[in-house]
């Protein structure tokens, strides 16, 4: 399609986050900038101000106690970390990854560059794991299985249950647990999340957590999370993550130490926006139902509709893009079962949602 025939498109697609960086974490690192702060390296493992906070934040949200000083790593997103994680525990080039079928494309790229094969697993018609199938994947050429809950893209939470029980699992068979929470302050039924920092301590050679800045605060061109892992996992990880880039982005490291003085005001504002958000798509999507099914999002910023009259999710998404300009995310990006499947995120401007959720309906109508 010519580039100039793509003209006031509305994009559901990514996730633009309708909320700027918090203007007391910006004032925090221009300071910092001033006061030549940033303008050496720290420390491989990131600055030890900032992890101790983090240690501090999970033993107050959670009352599990990390120790900064060698199950903390600060890292350049979530991307970096899985691809220097994976990296680490590489075996050889005949390793496998287990990966949800609906899955974050980007995971399969992280496998691809450490020379790995993905496998996928399915979900079950809940959009919870499927133990018994991951069970059925798993063998000698096993090495990790990677999930984010809340999970992107179908927007549910895994039952806690059932990490645990992949967690013993991979006792049993001797893999990795490589878990992305990245969307653990997007929940709308707090009831149902539990976060898998609960079980580090029992599983803890076994489990590597991750987490990120990029979503709750929005600050994703930021390039700023971290690891939770063991301490052997630790200095290992950080042979790799020093090879790779030093050390994370100091400037970004002190805007994350600022957001721990703004989290408790910040968040309810942030939560209660996307939840309205959340309750007015599902509302509009009702209107649709004689062409859509979907389930109700528990929790990040994604729906996950299914077409009922086609498979052809690609062909079906690009109609939508030429005839009334809205952009969606096609399904066969992300797995192979879920073709008739596609993605909306509902995270954007108010504006640029109701336009679009129009666009949508006038497509089907």
């Amino acid at each position: 399609m010519e580039a100039n025939k793509i003209i006031d498109v509305v994009s559901l697609a990514q996730w633009i986050p309708w909320y700027g960086v918090p203007e007391p974490v910006i004032e925090n690192v221009v300071d910092k900038i001033r006061r030549w702060f940033t303008n050496r390296y720290s420390i491989v493992p990131g600055i030890l101000e900032l992890r101790e906070k983090l240690a501090l934040h999970y033993l107050k949200k959670y009352g599990v106690e990390l120790n900064y000083e060698n199950e903390l790593i600060i890292t350049a997103g979530a991307i970096q970390w899985i691809t220097a994680t994976l990296l680490t525990i590489l075996n050889n080039e005949q390793n496998e990854v287990i990966l949800i079928d609906p899955s974050y494309a980007s995971y399969q790229t992280c496998i691809g560059v450490a020379r790995w094969k993905s496998v996928f697993s399915k979900l079950d018609e809940n959009l919870d794991l499927d133990i018994e199938d991951i069970e059925s994947k798993i063998n000698e050429k096993t090495r990790a299985v990677l999930l984010c809950n809340p999970n992107n893209p179908t927007g549910s939470i895994f039952d806690f249950k059932k990490i645990e029980r992949l967690l013993e699992l991979s006792q049993e068979y001797d893999f990795y647990v490589l878990l992305d929470e990245v969307y653990d302050e997007f929940i709308f039924e707090p009831w149902k999340f539990v976060s898998g920092v609960k079980l580090f301590e029992k599983y803890k050679n076994r489990l590597v957590l991750l987490n990120s800045w990029s979503k709750s605060f929005g600050m994703t061109g930021w390039r700023i999370g971290f690891i939770v892992c063991n301490p052997i996992l630790f200095h290992e990880i950080l042979k790799i993550h020093d090879s790779m880039i030093t050390c994370a982005p100091v400037h970004s490291q002190w805007a994350a130490l600022a957001t721990f003085d703004i989290a408790d005001e910040w968040f309810p504002k942030v939560q209660r926006e996307l939840k309205e958000r959340r309750d007015y798509t599902v509302e509009r999507l009702n209107n649709m139902k004689d062409f859509l099914e979907f389930n109700e999002p528990e929790a990040a910023y994604y729906i996950f509709p299914k077409f009922k009259y086609t498979d052809d999710d690609v062909g079906e998404c690009m109609k939508l893009l030429q005839e009334q300009k809205v952009a969606v995310v096609p399904w066969s990006g992300f797995g192979a079962r879920w073709k008739w499947h596609f993605r909306i995120c509902f995270g954007r401007d108010f504006p640029d949602l109701e336009e679009g959720l129009d666009r949508l309906e006038k497509f089907f109508k």
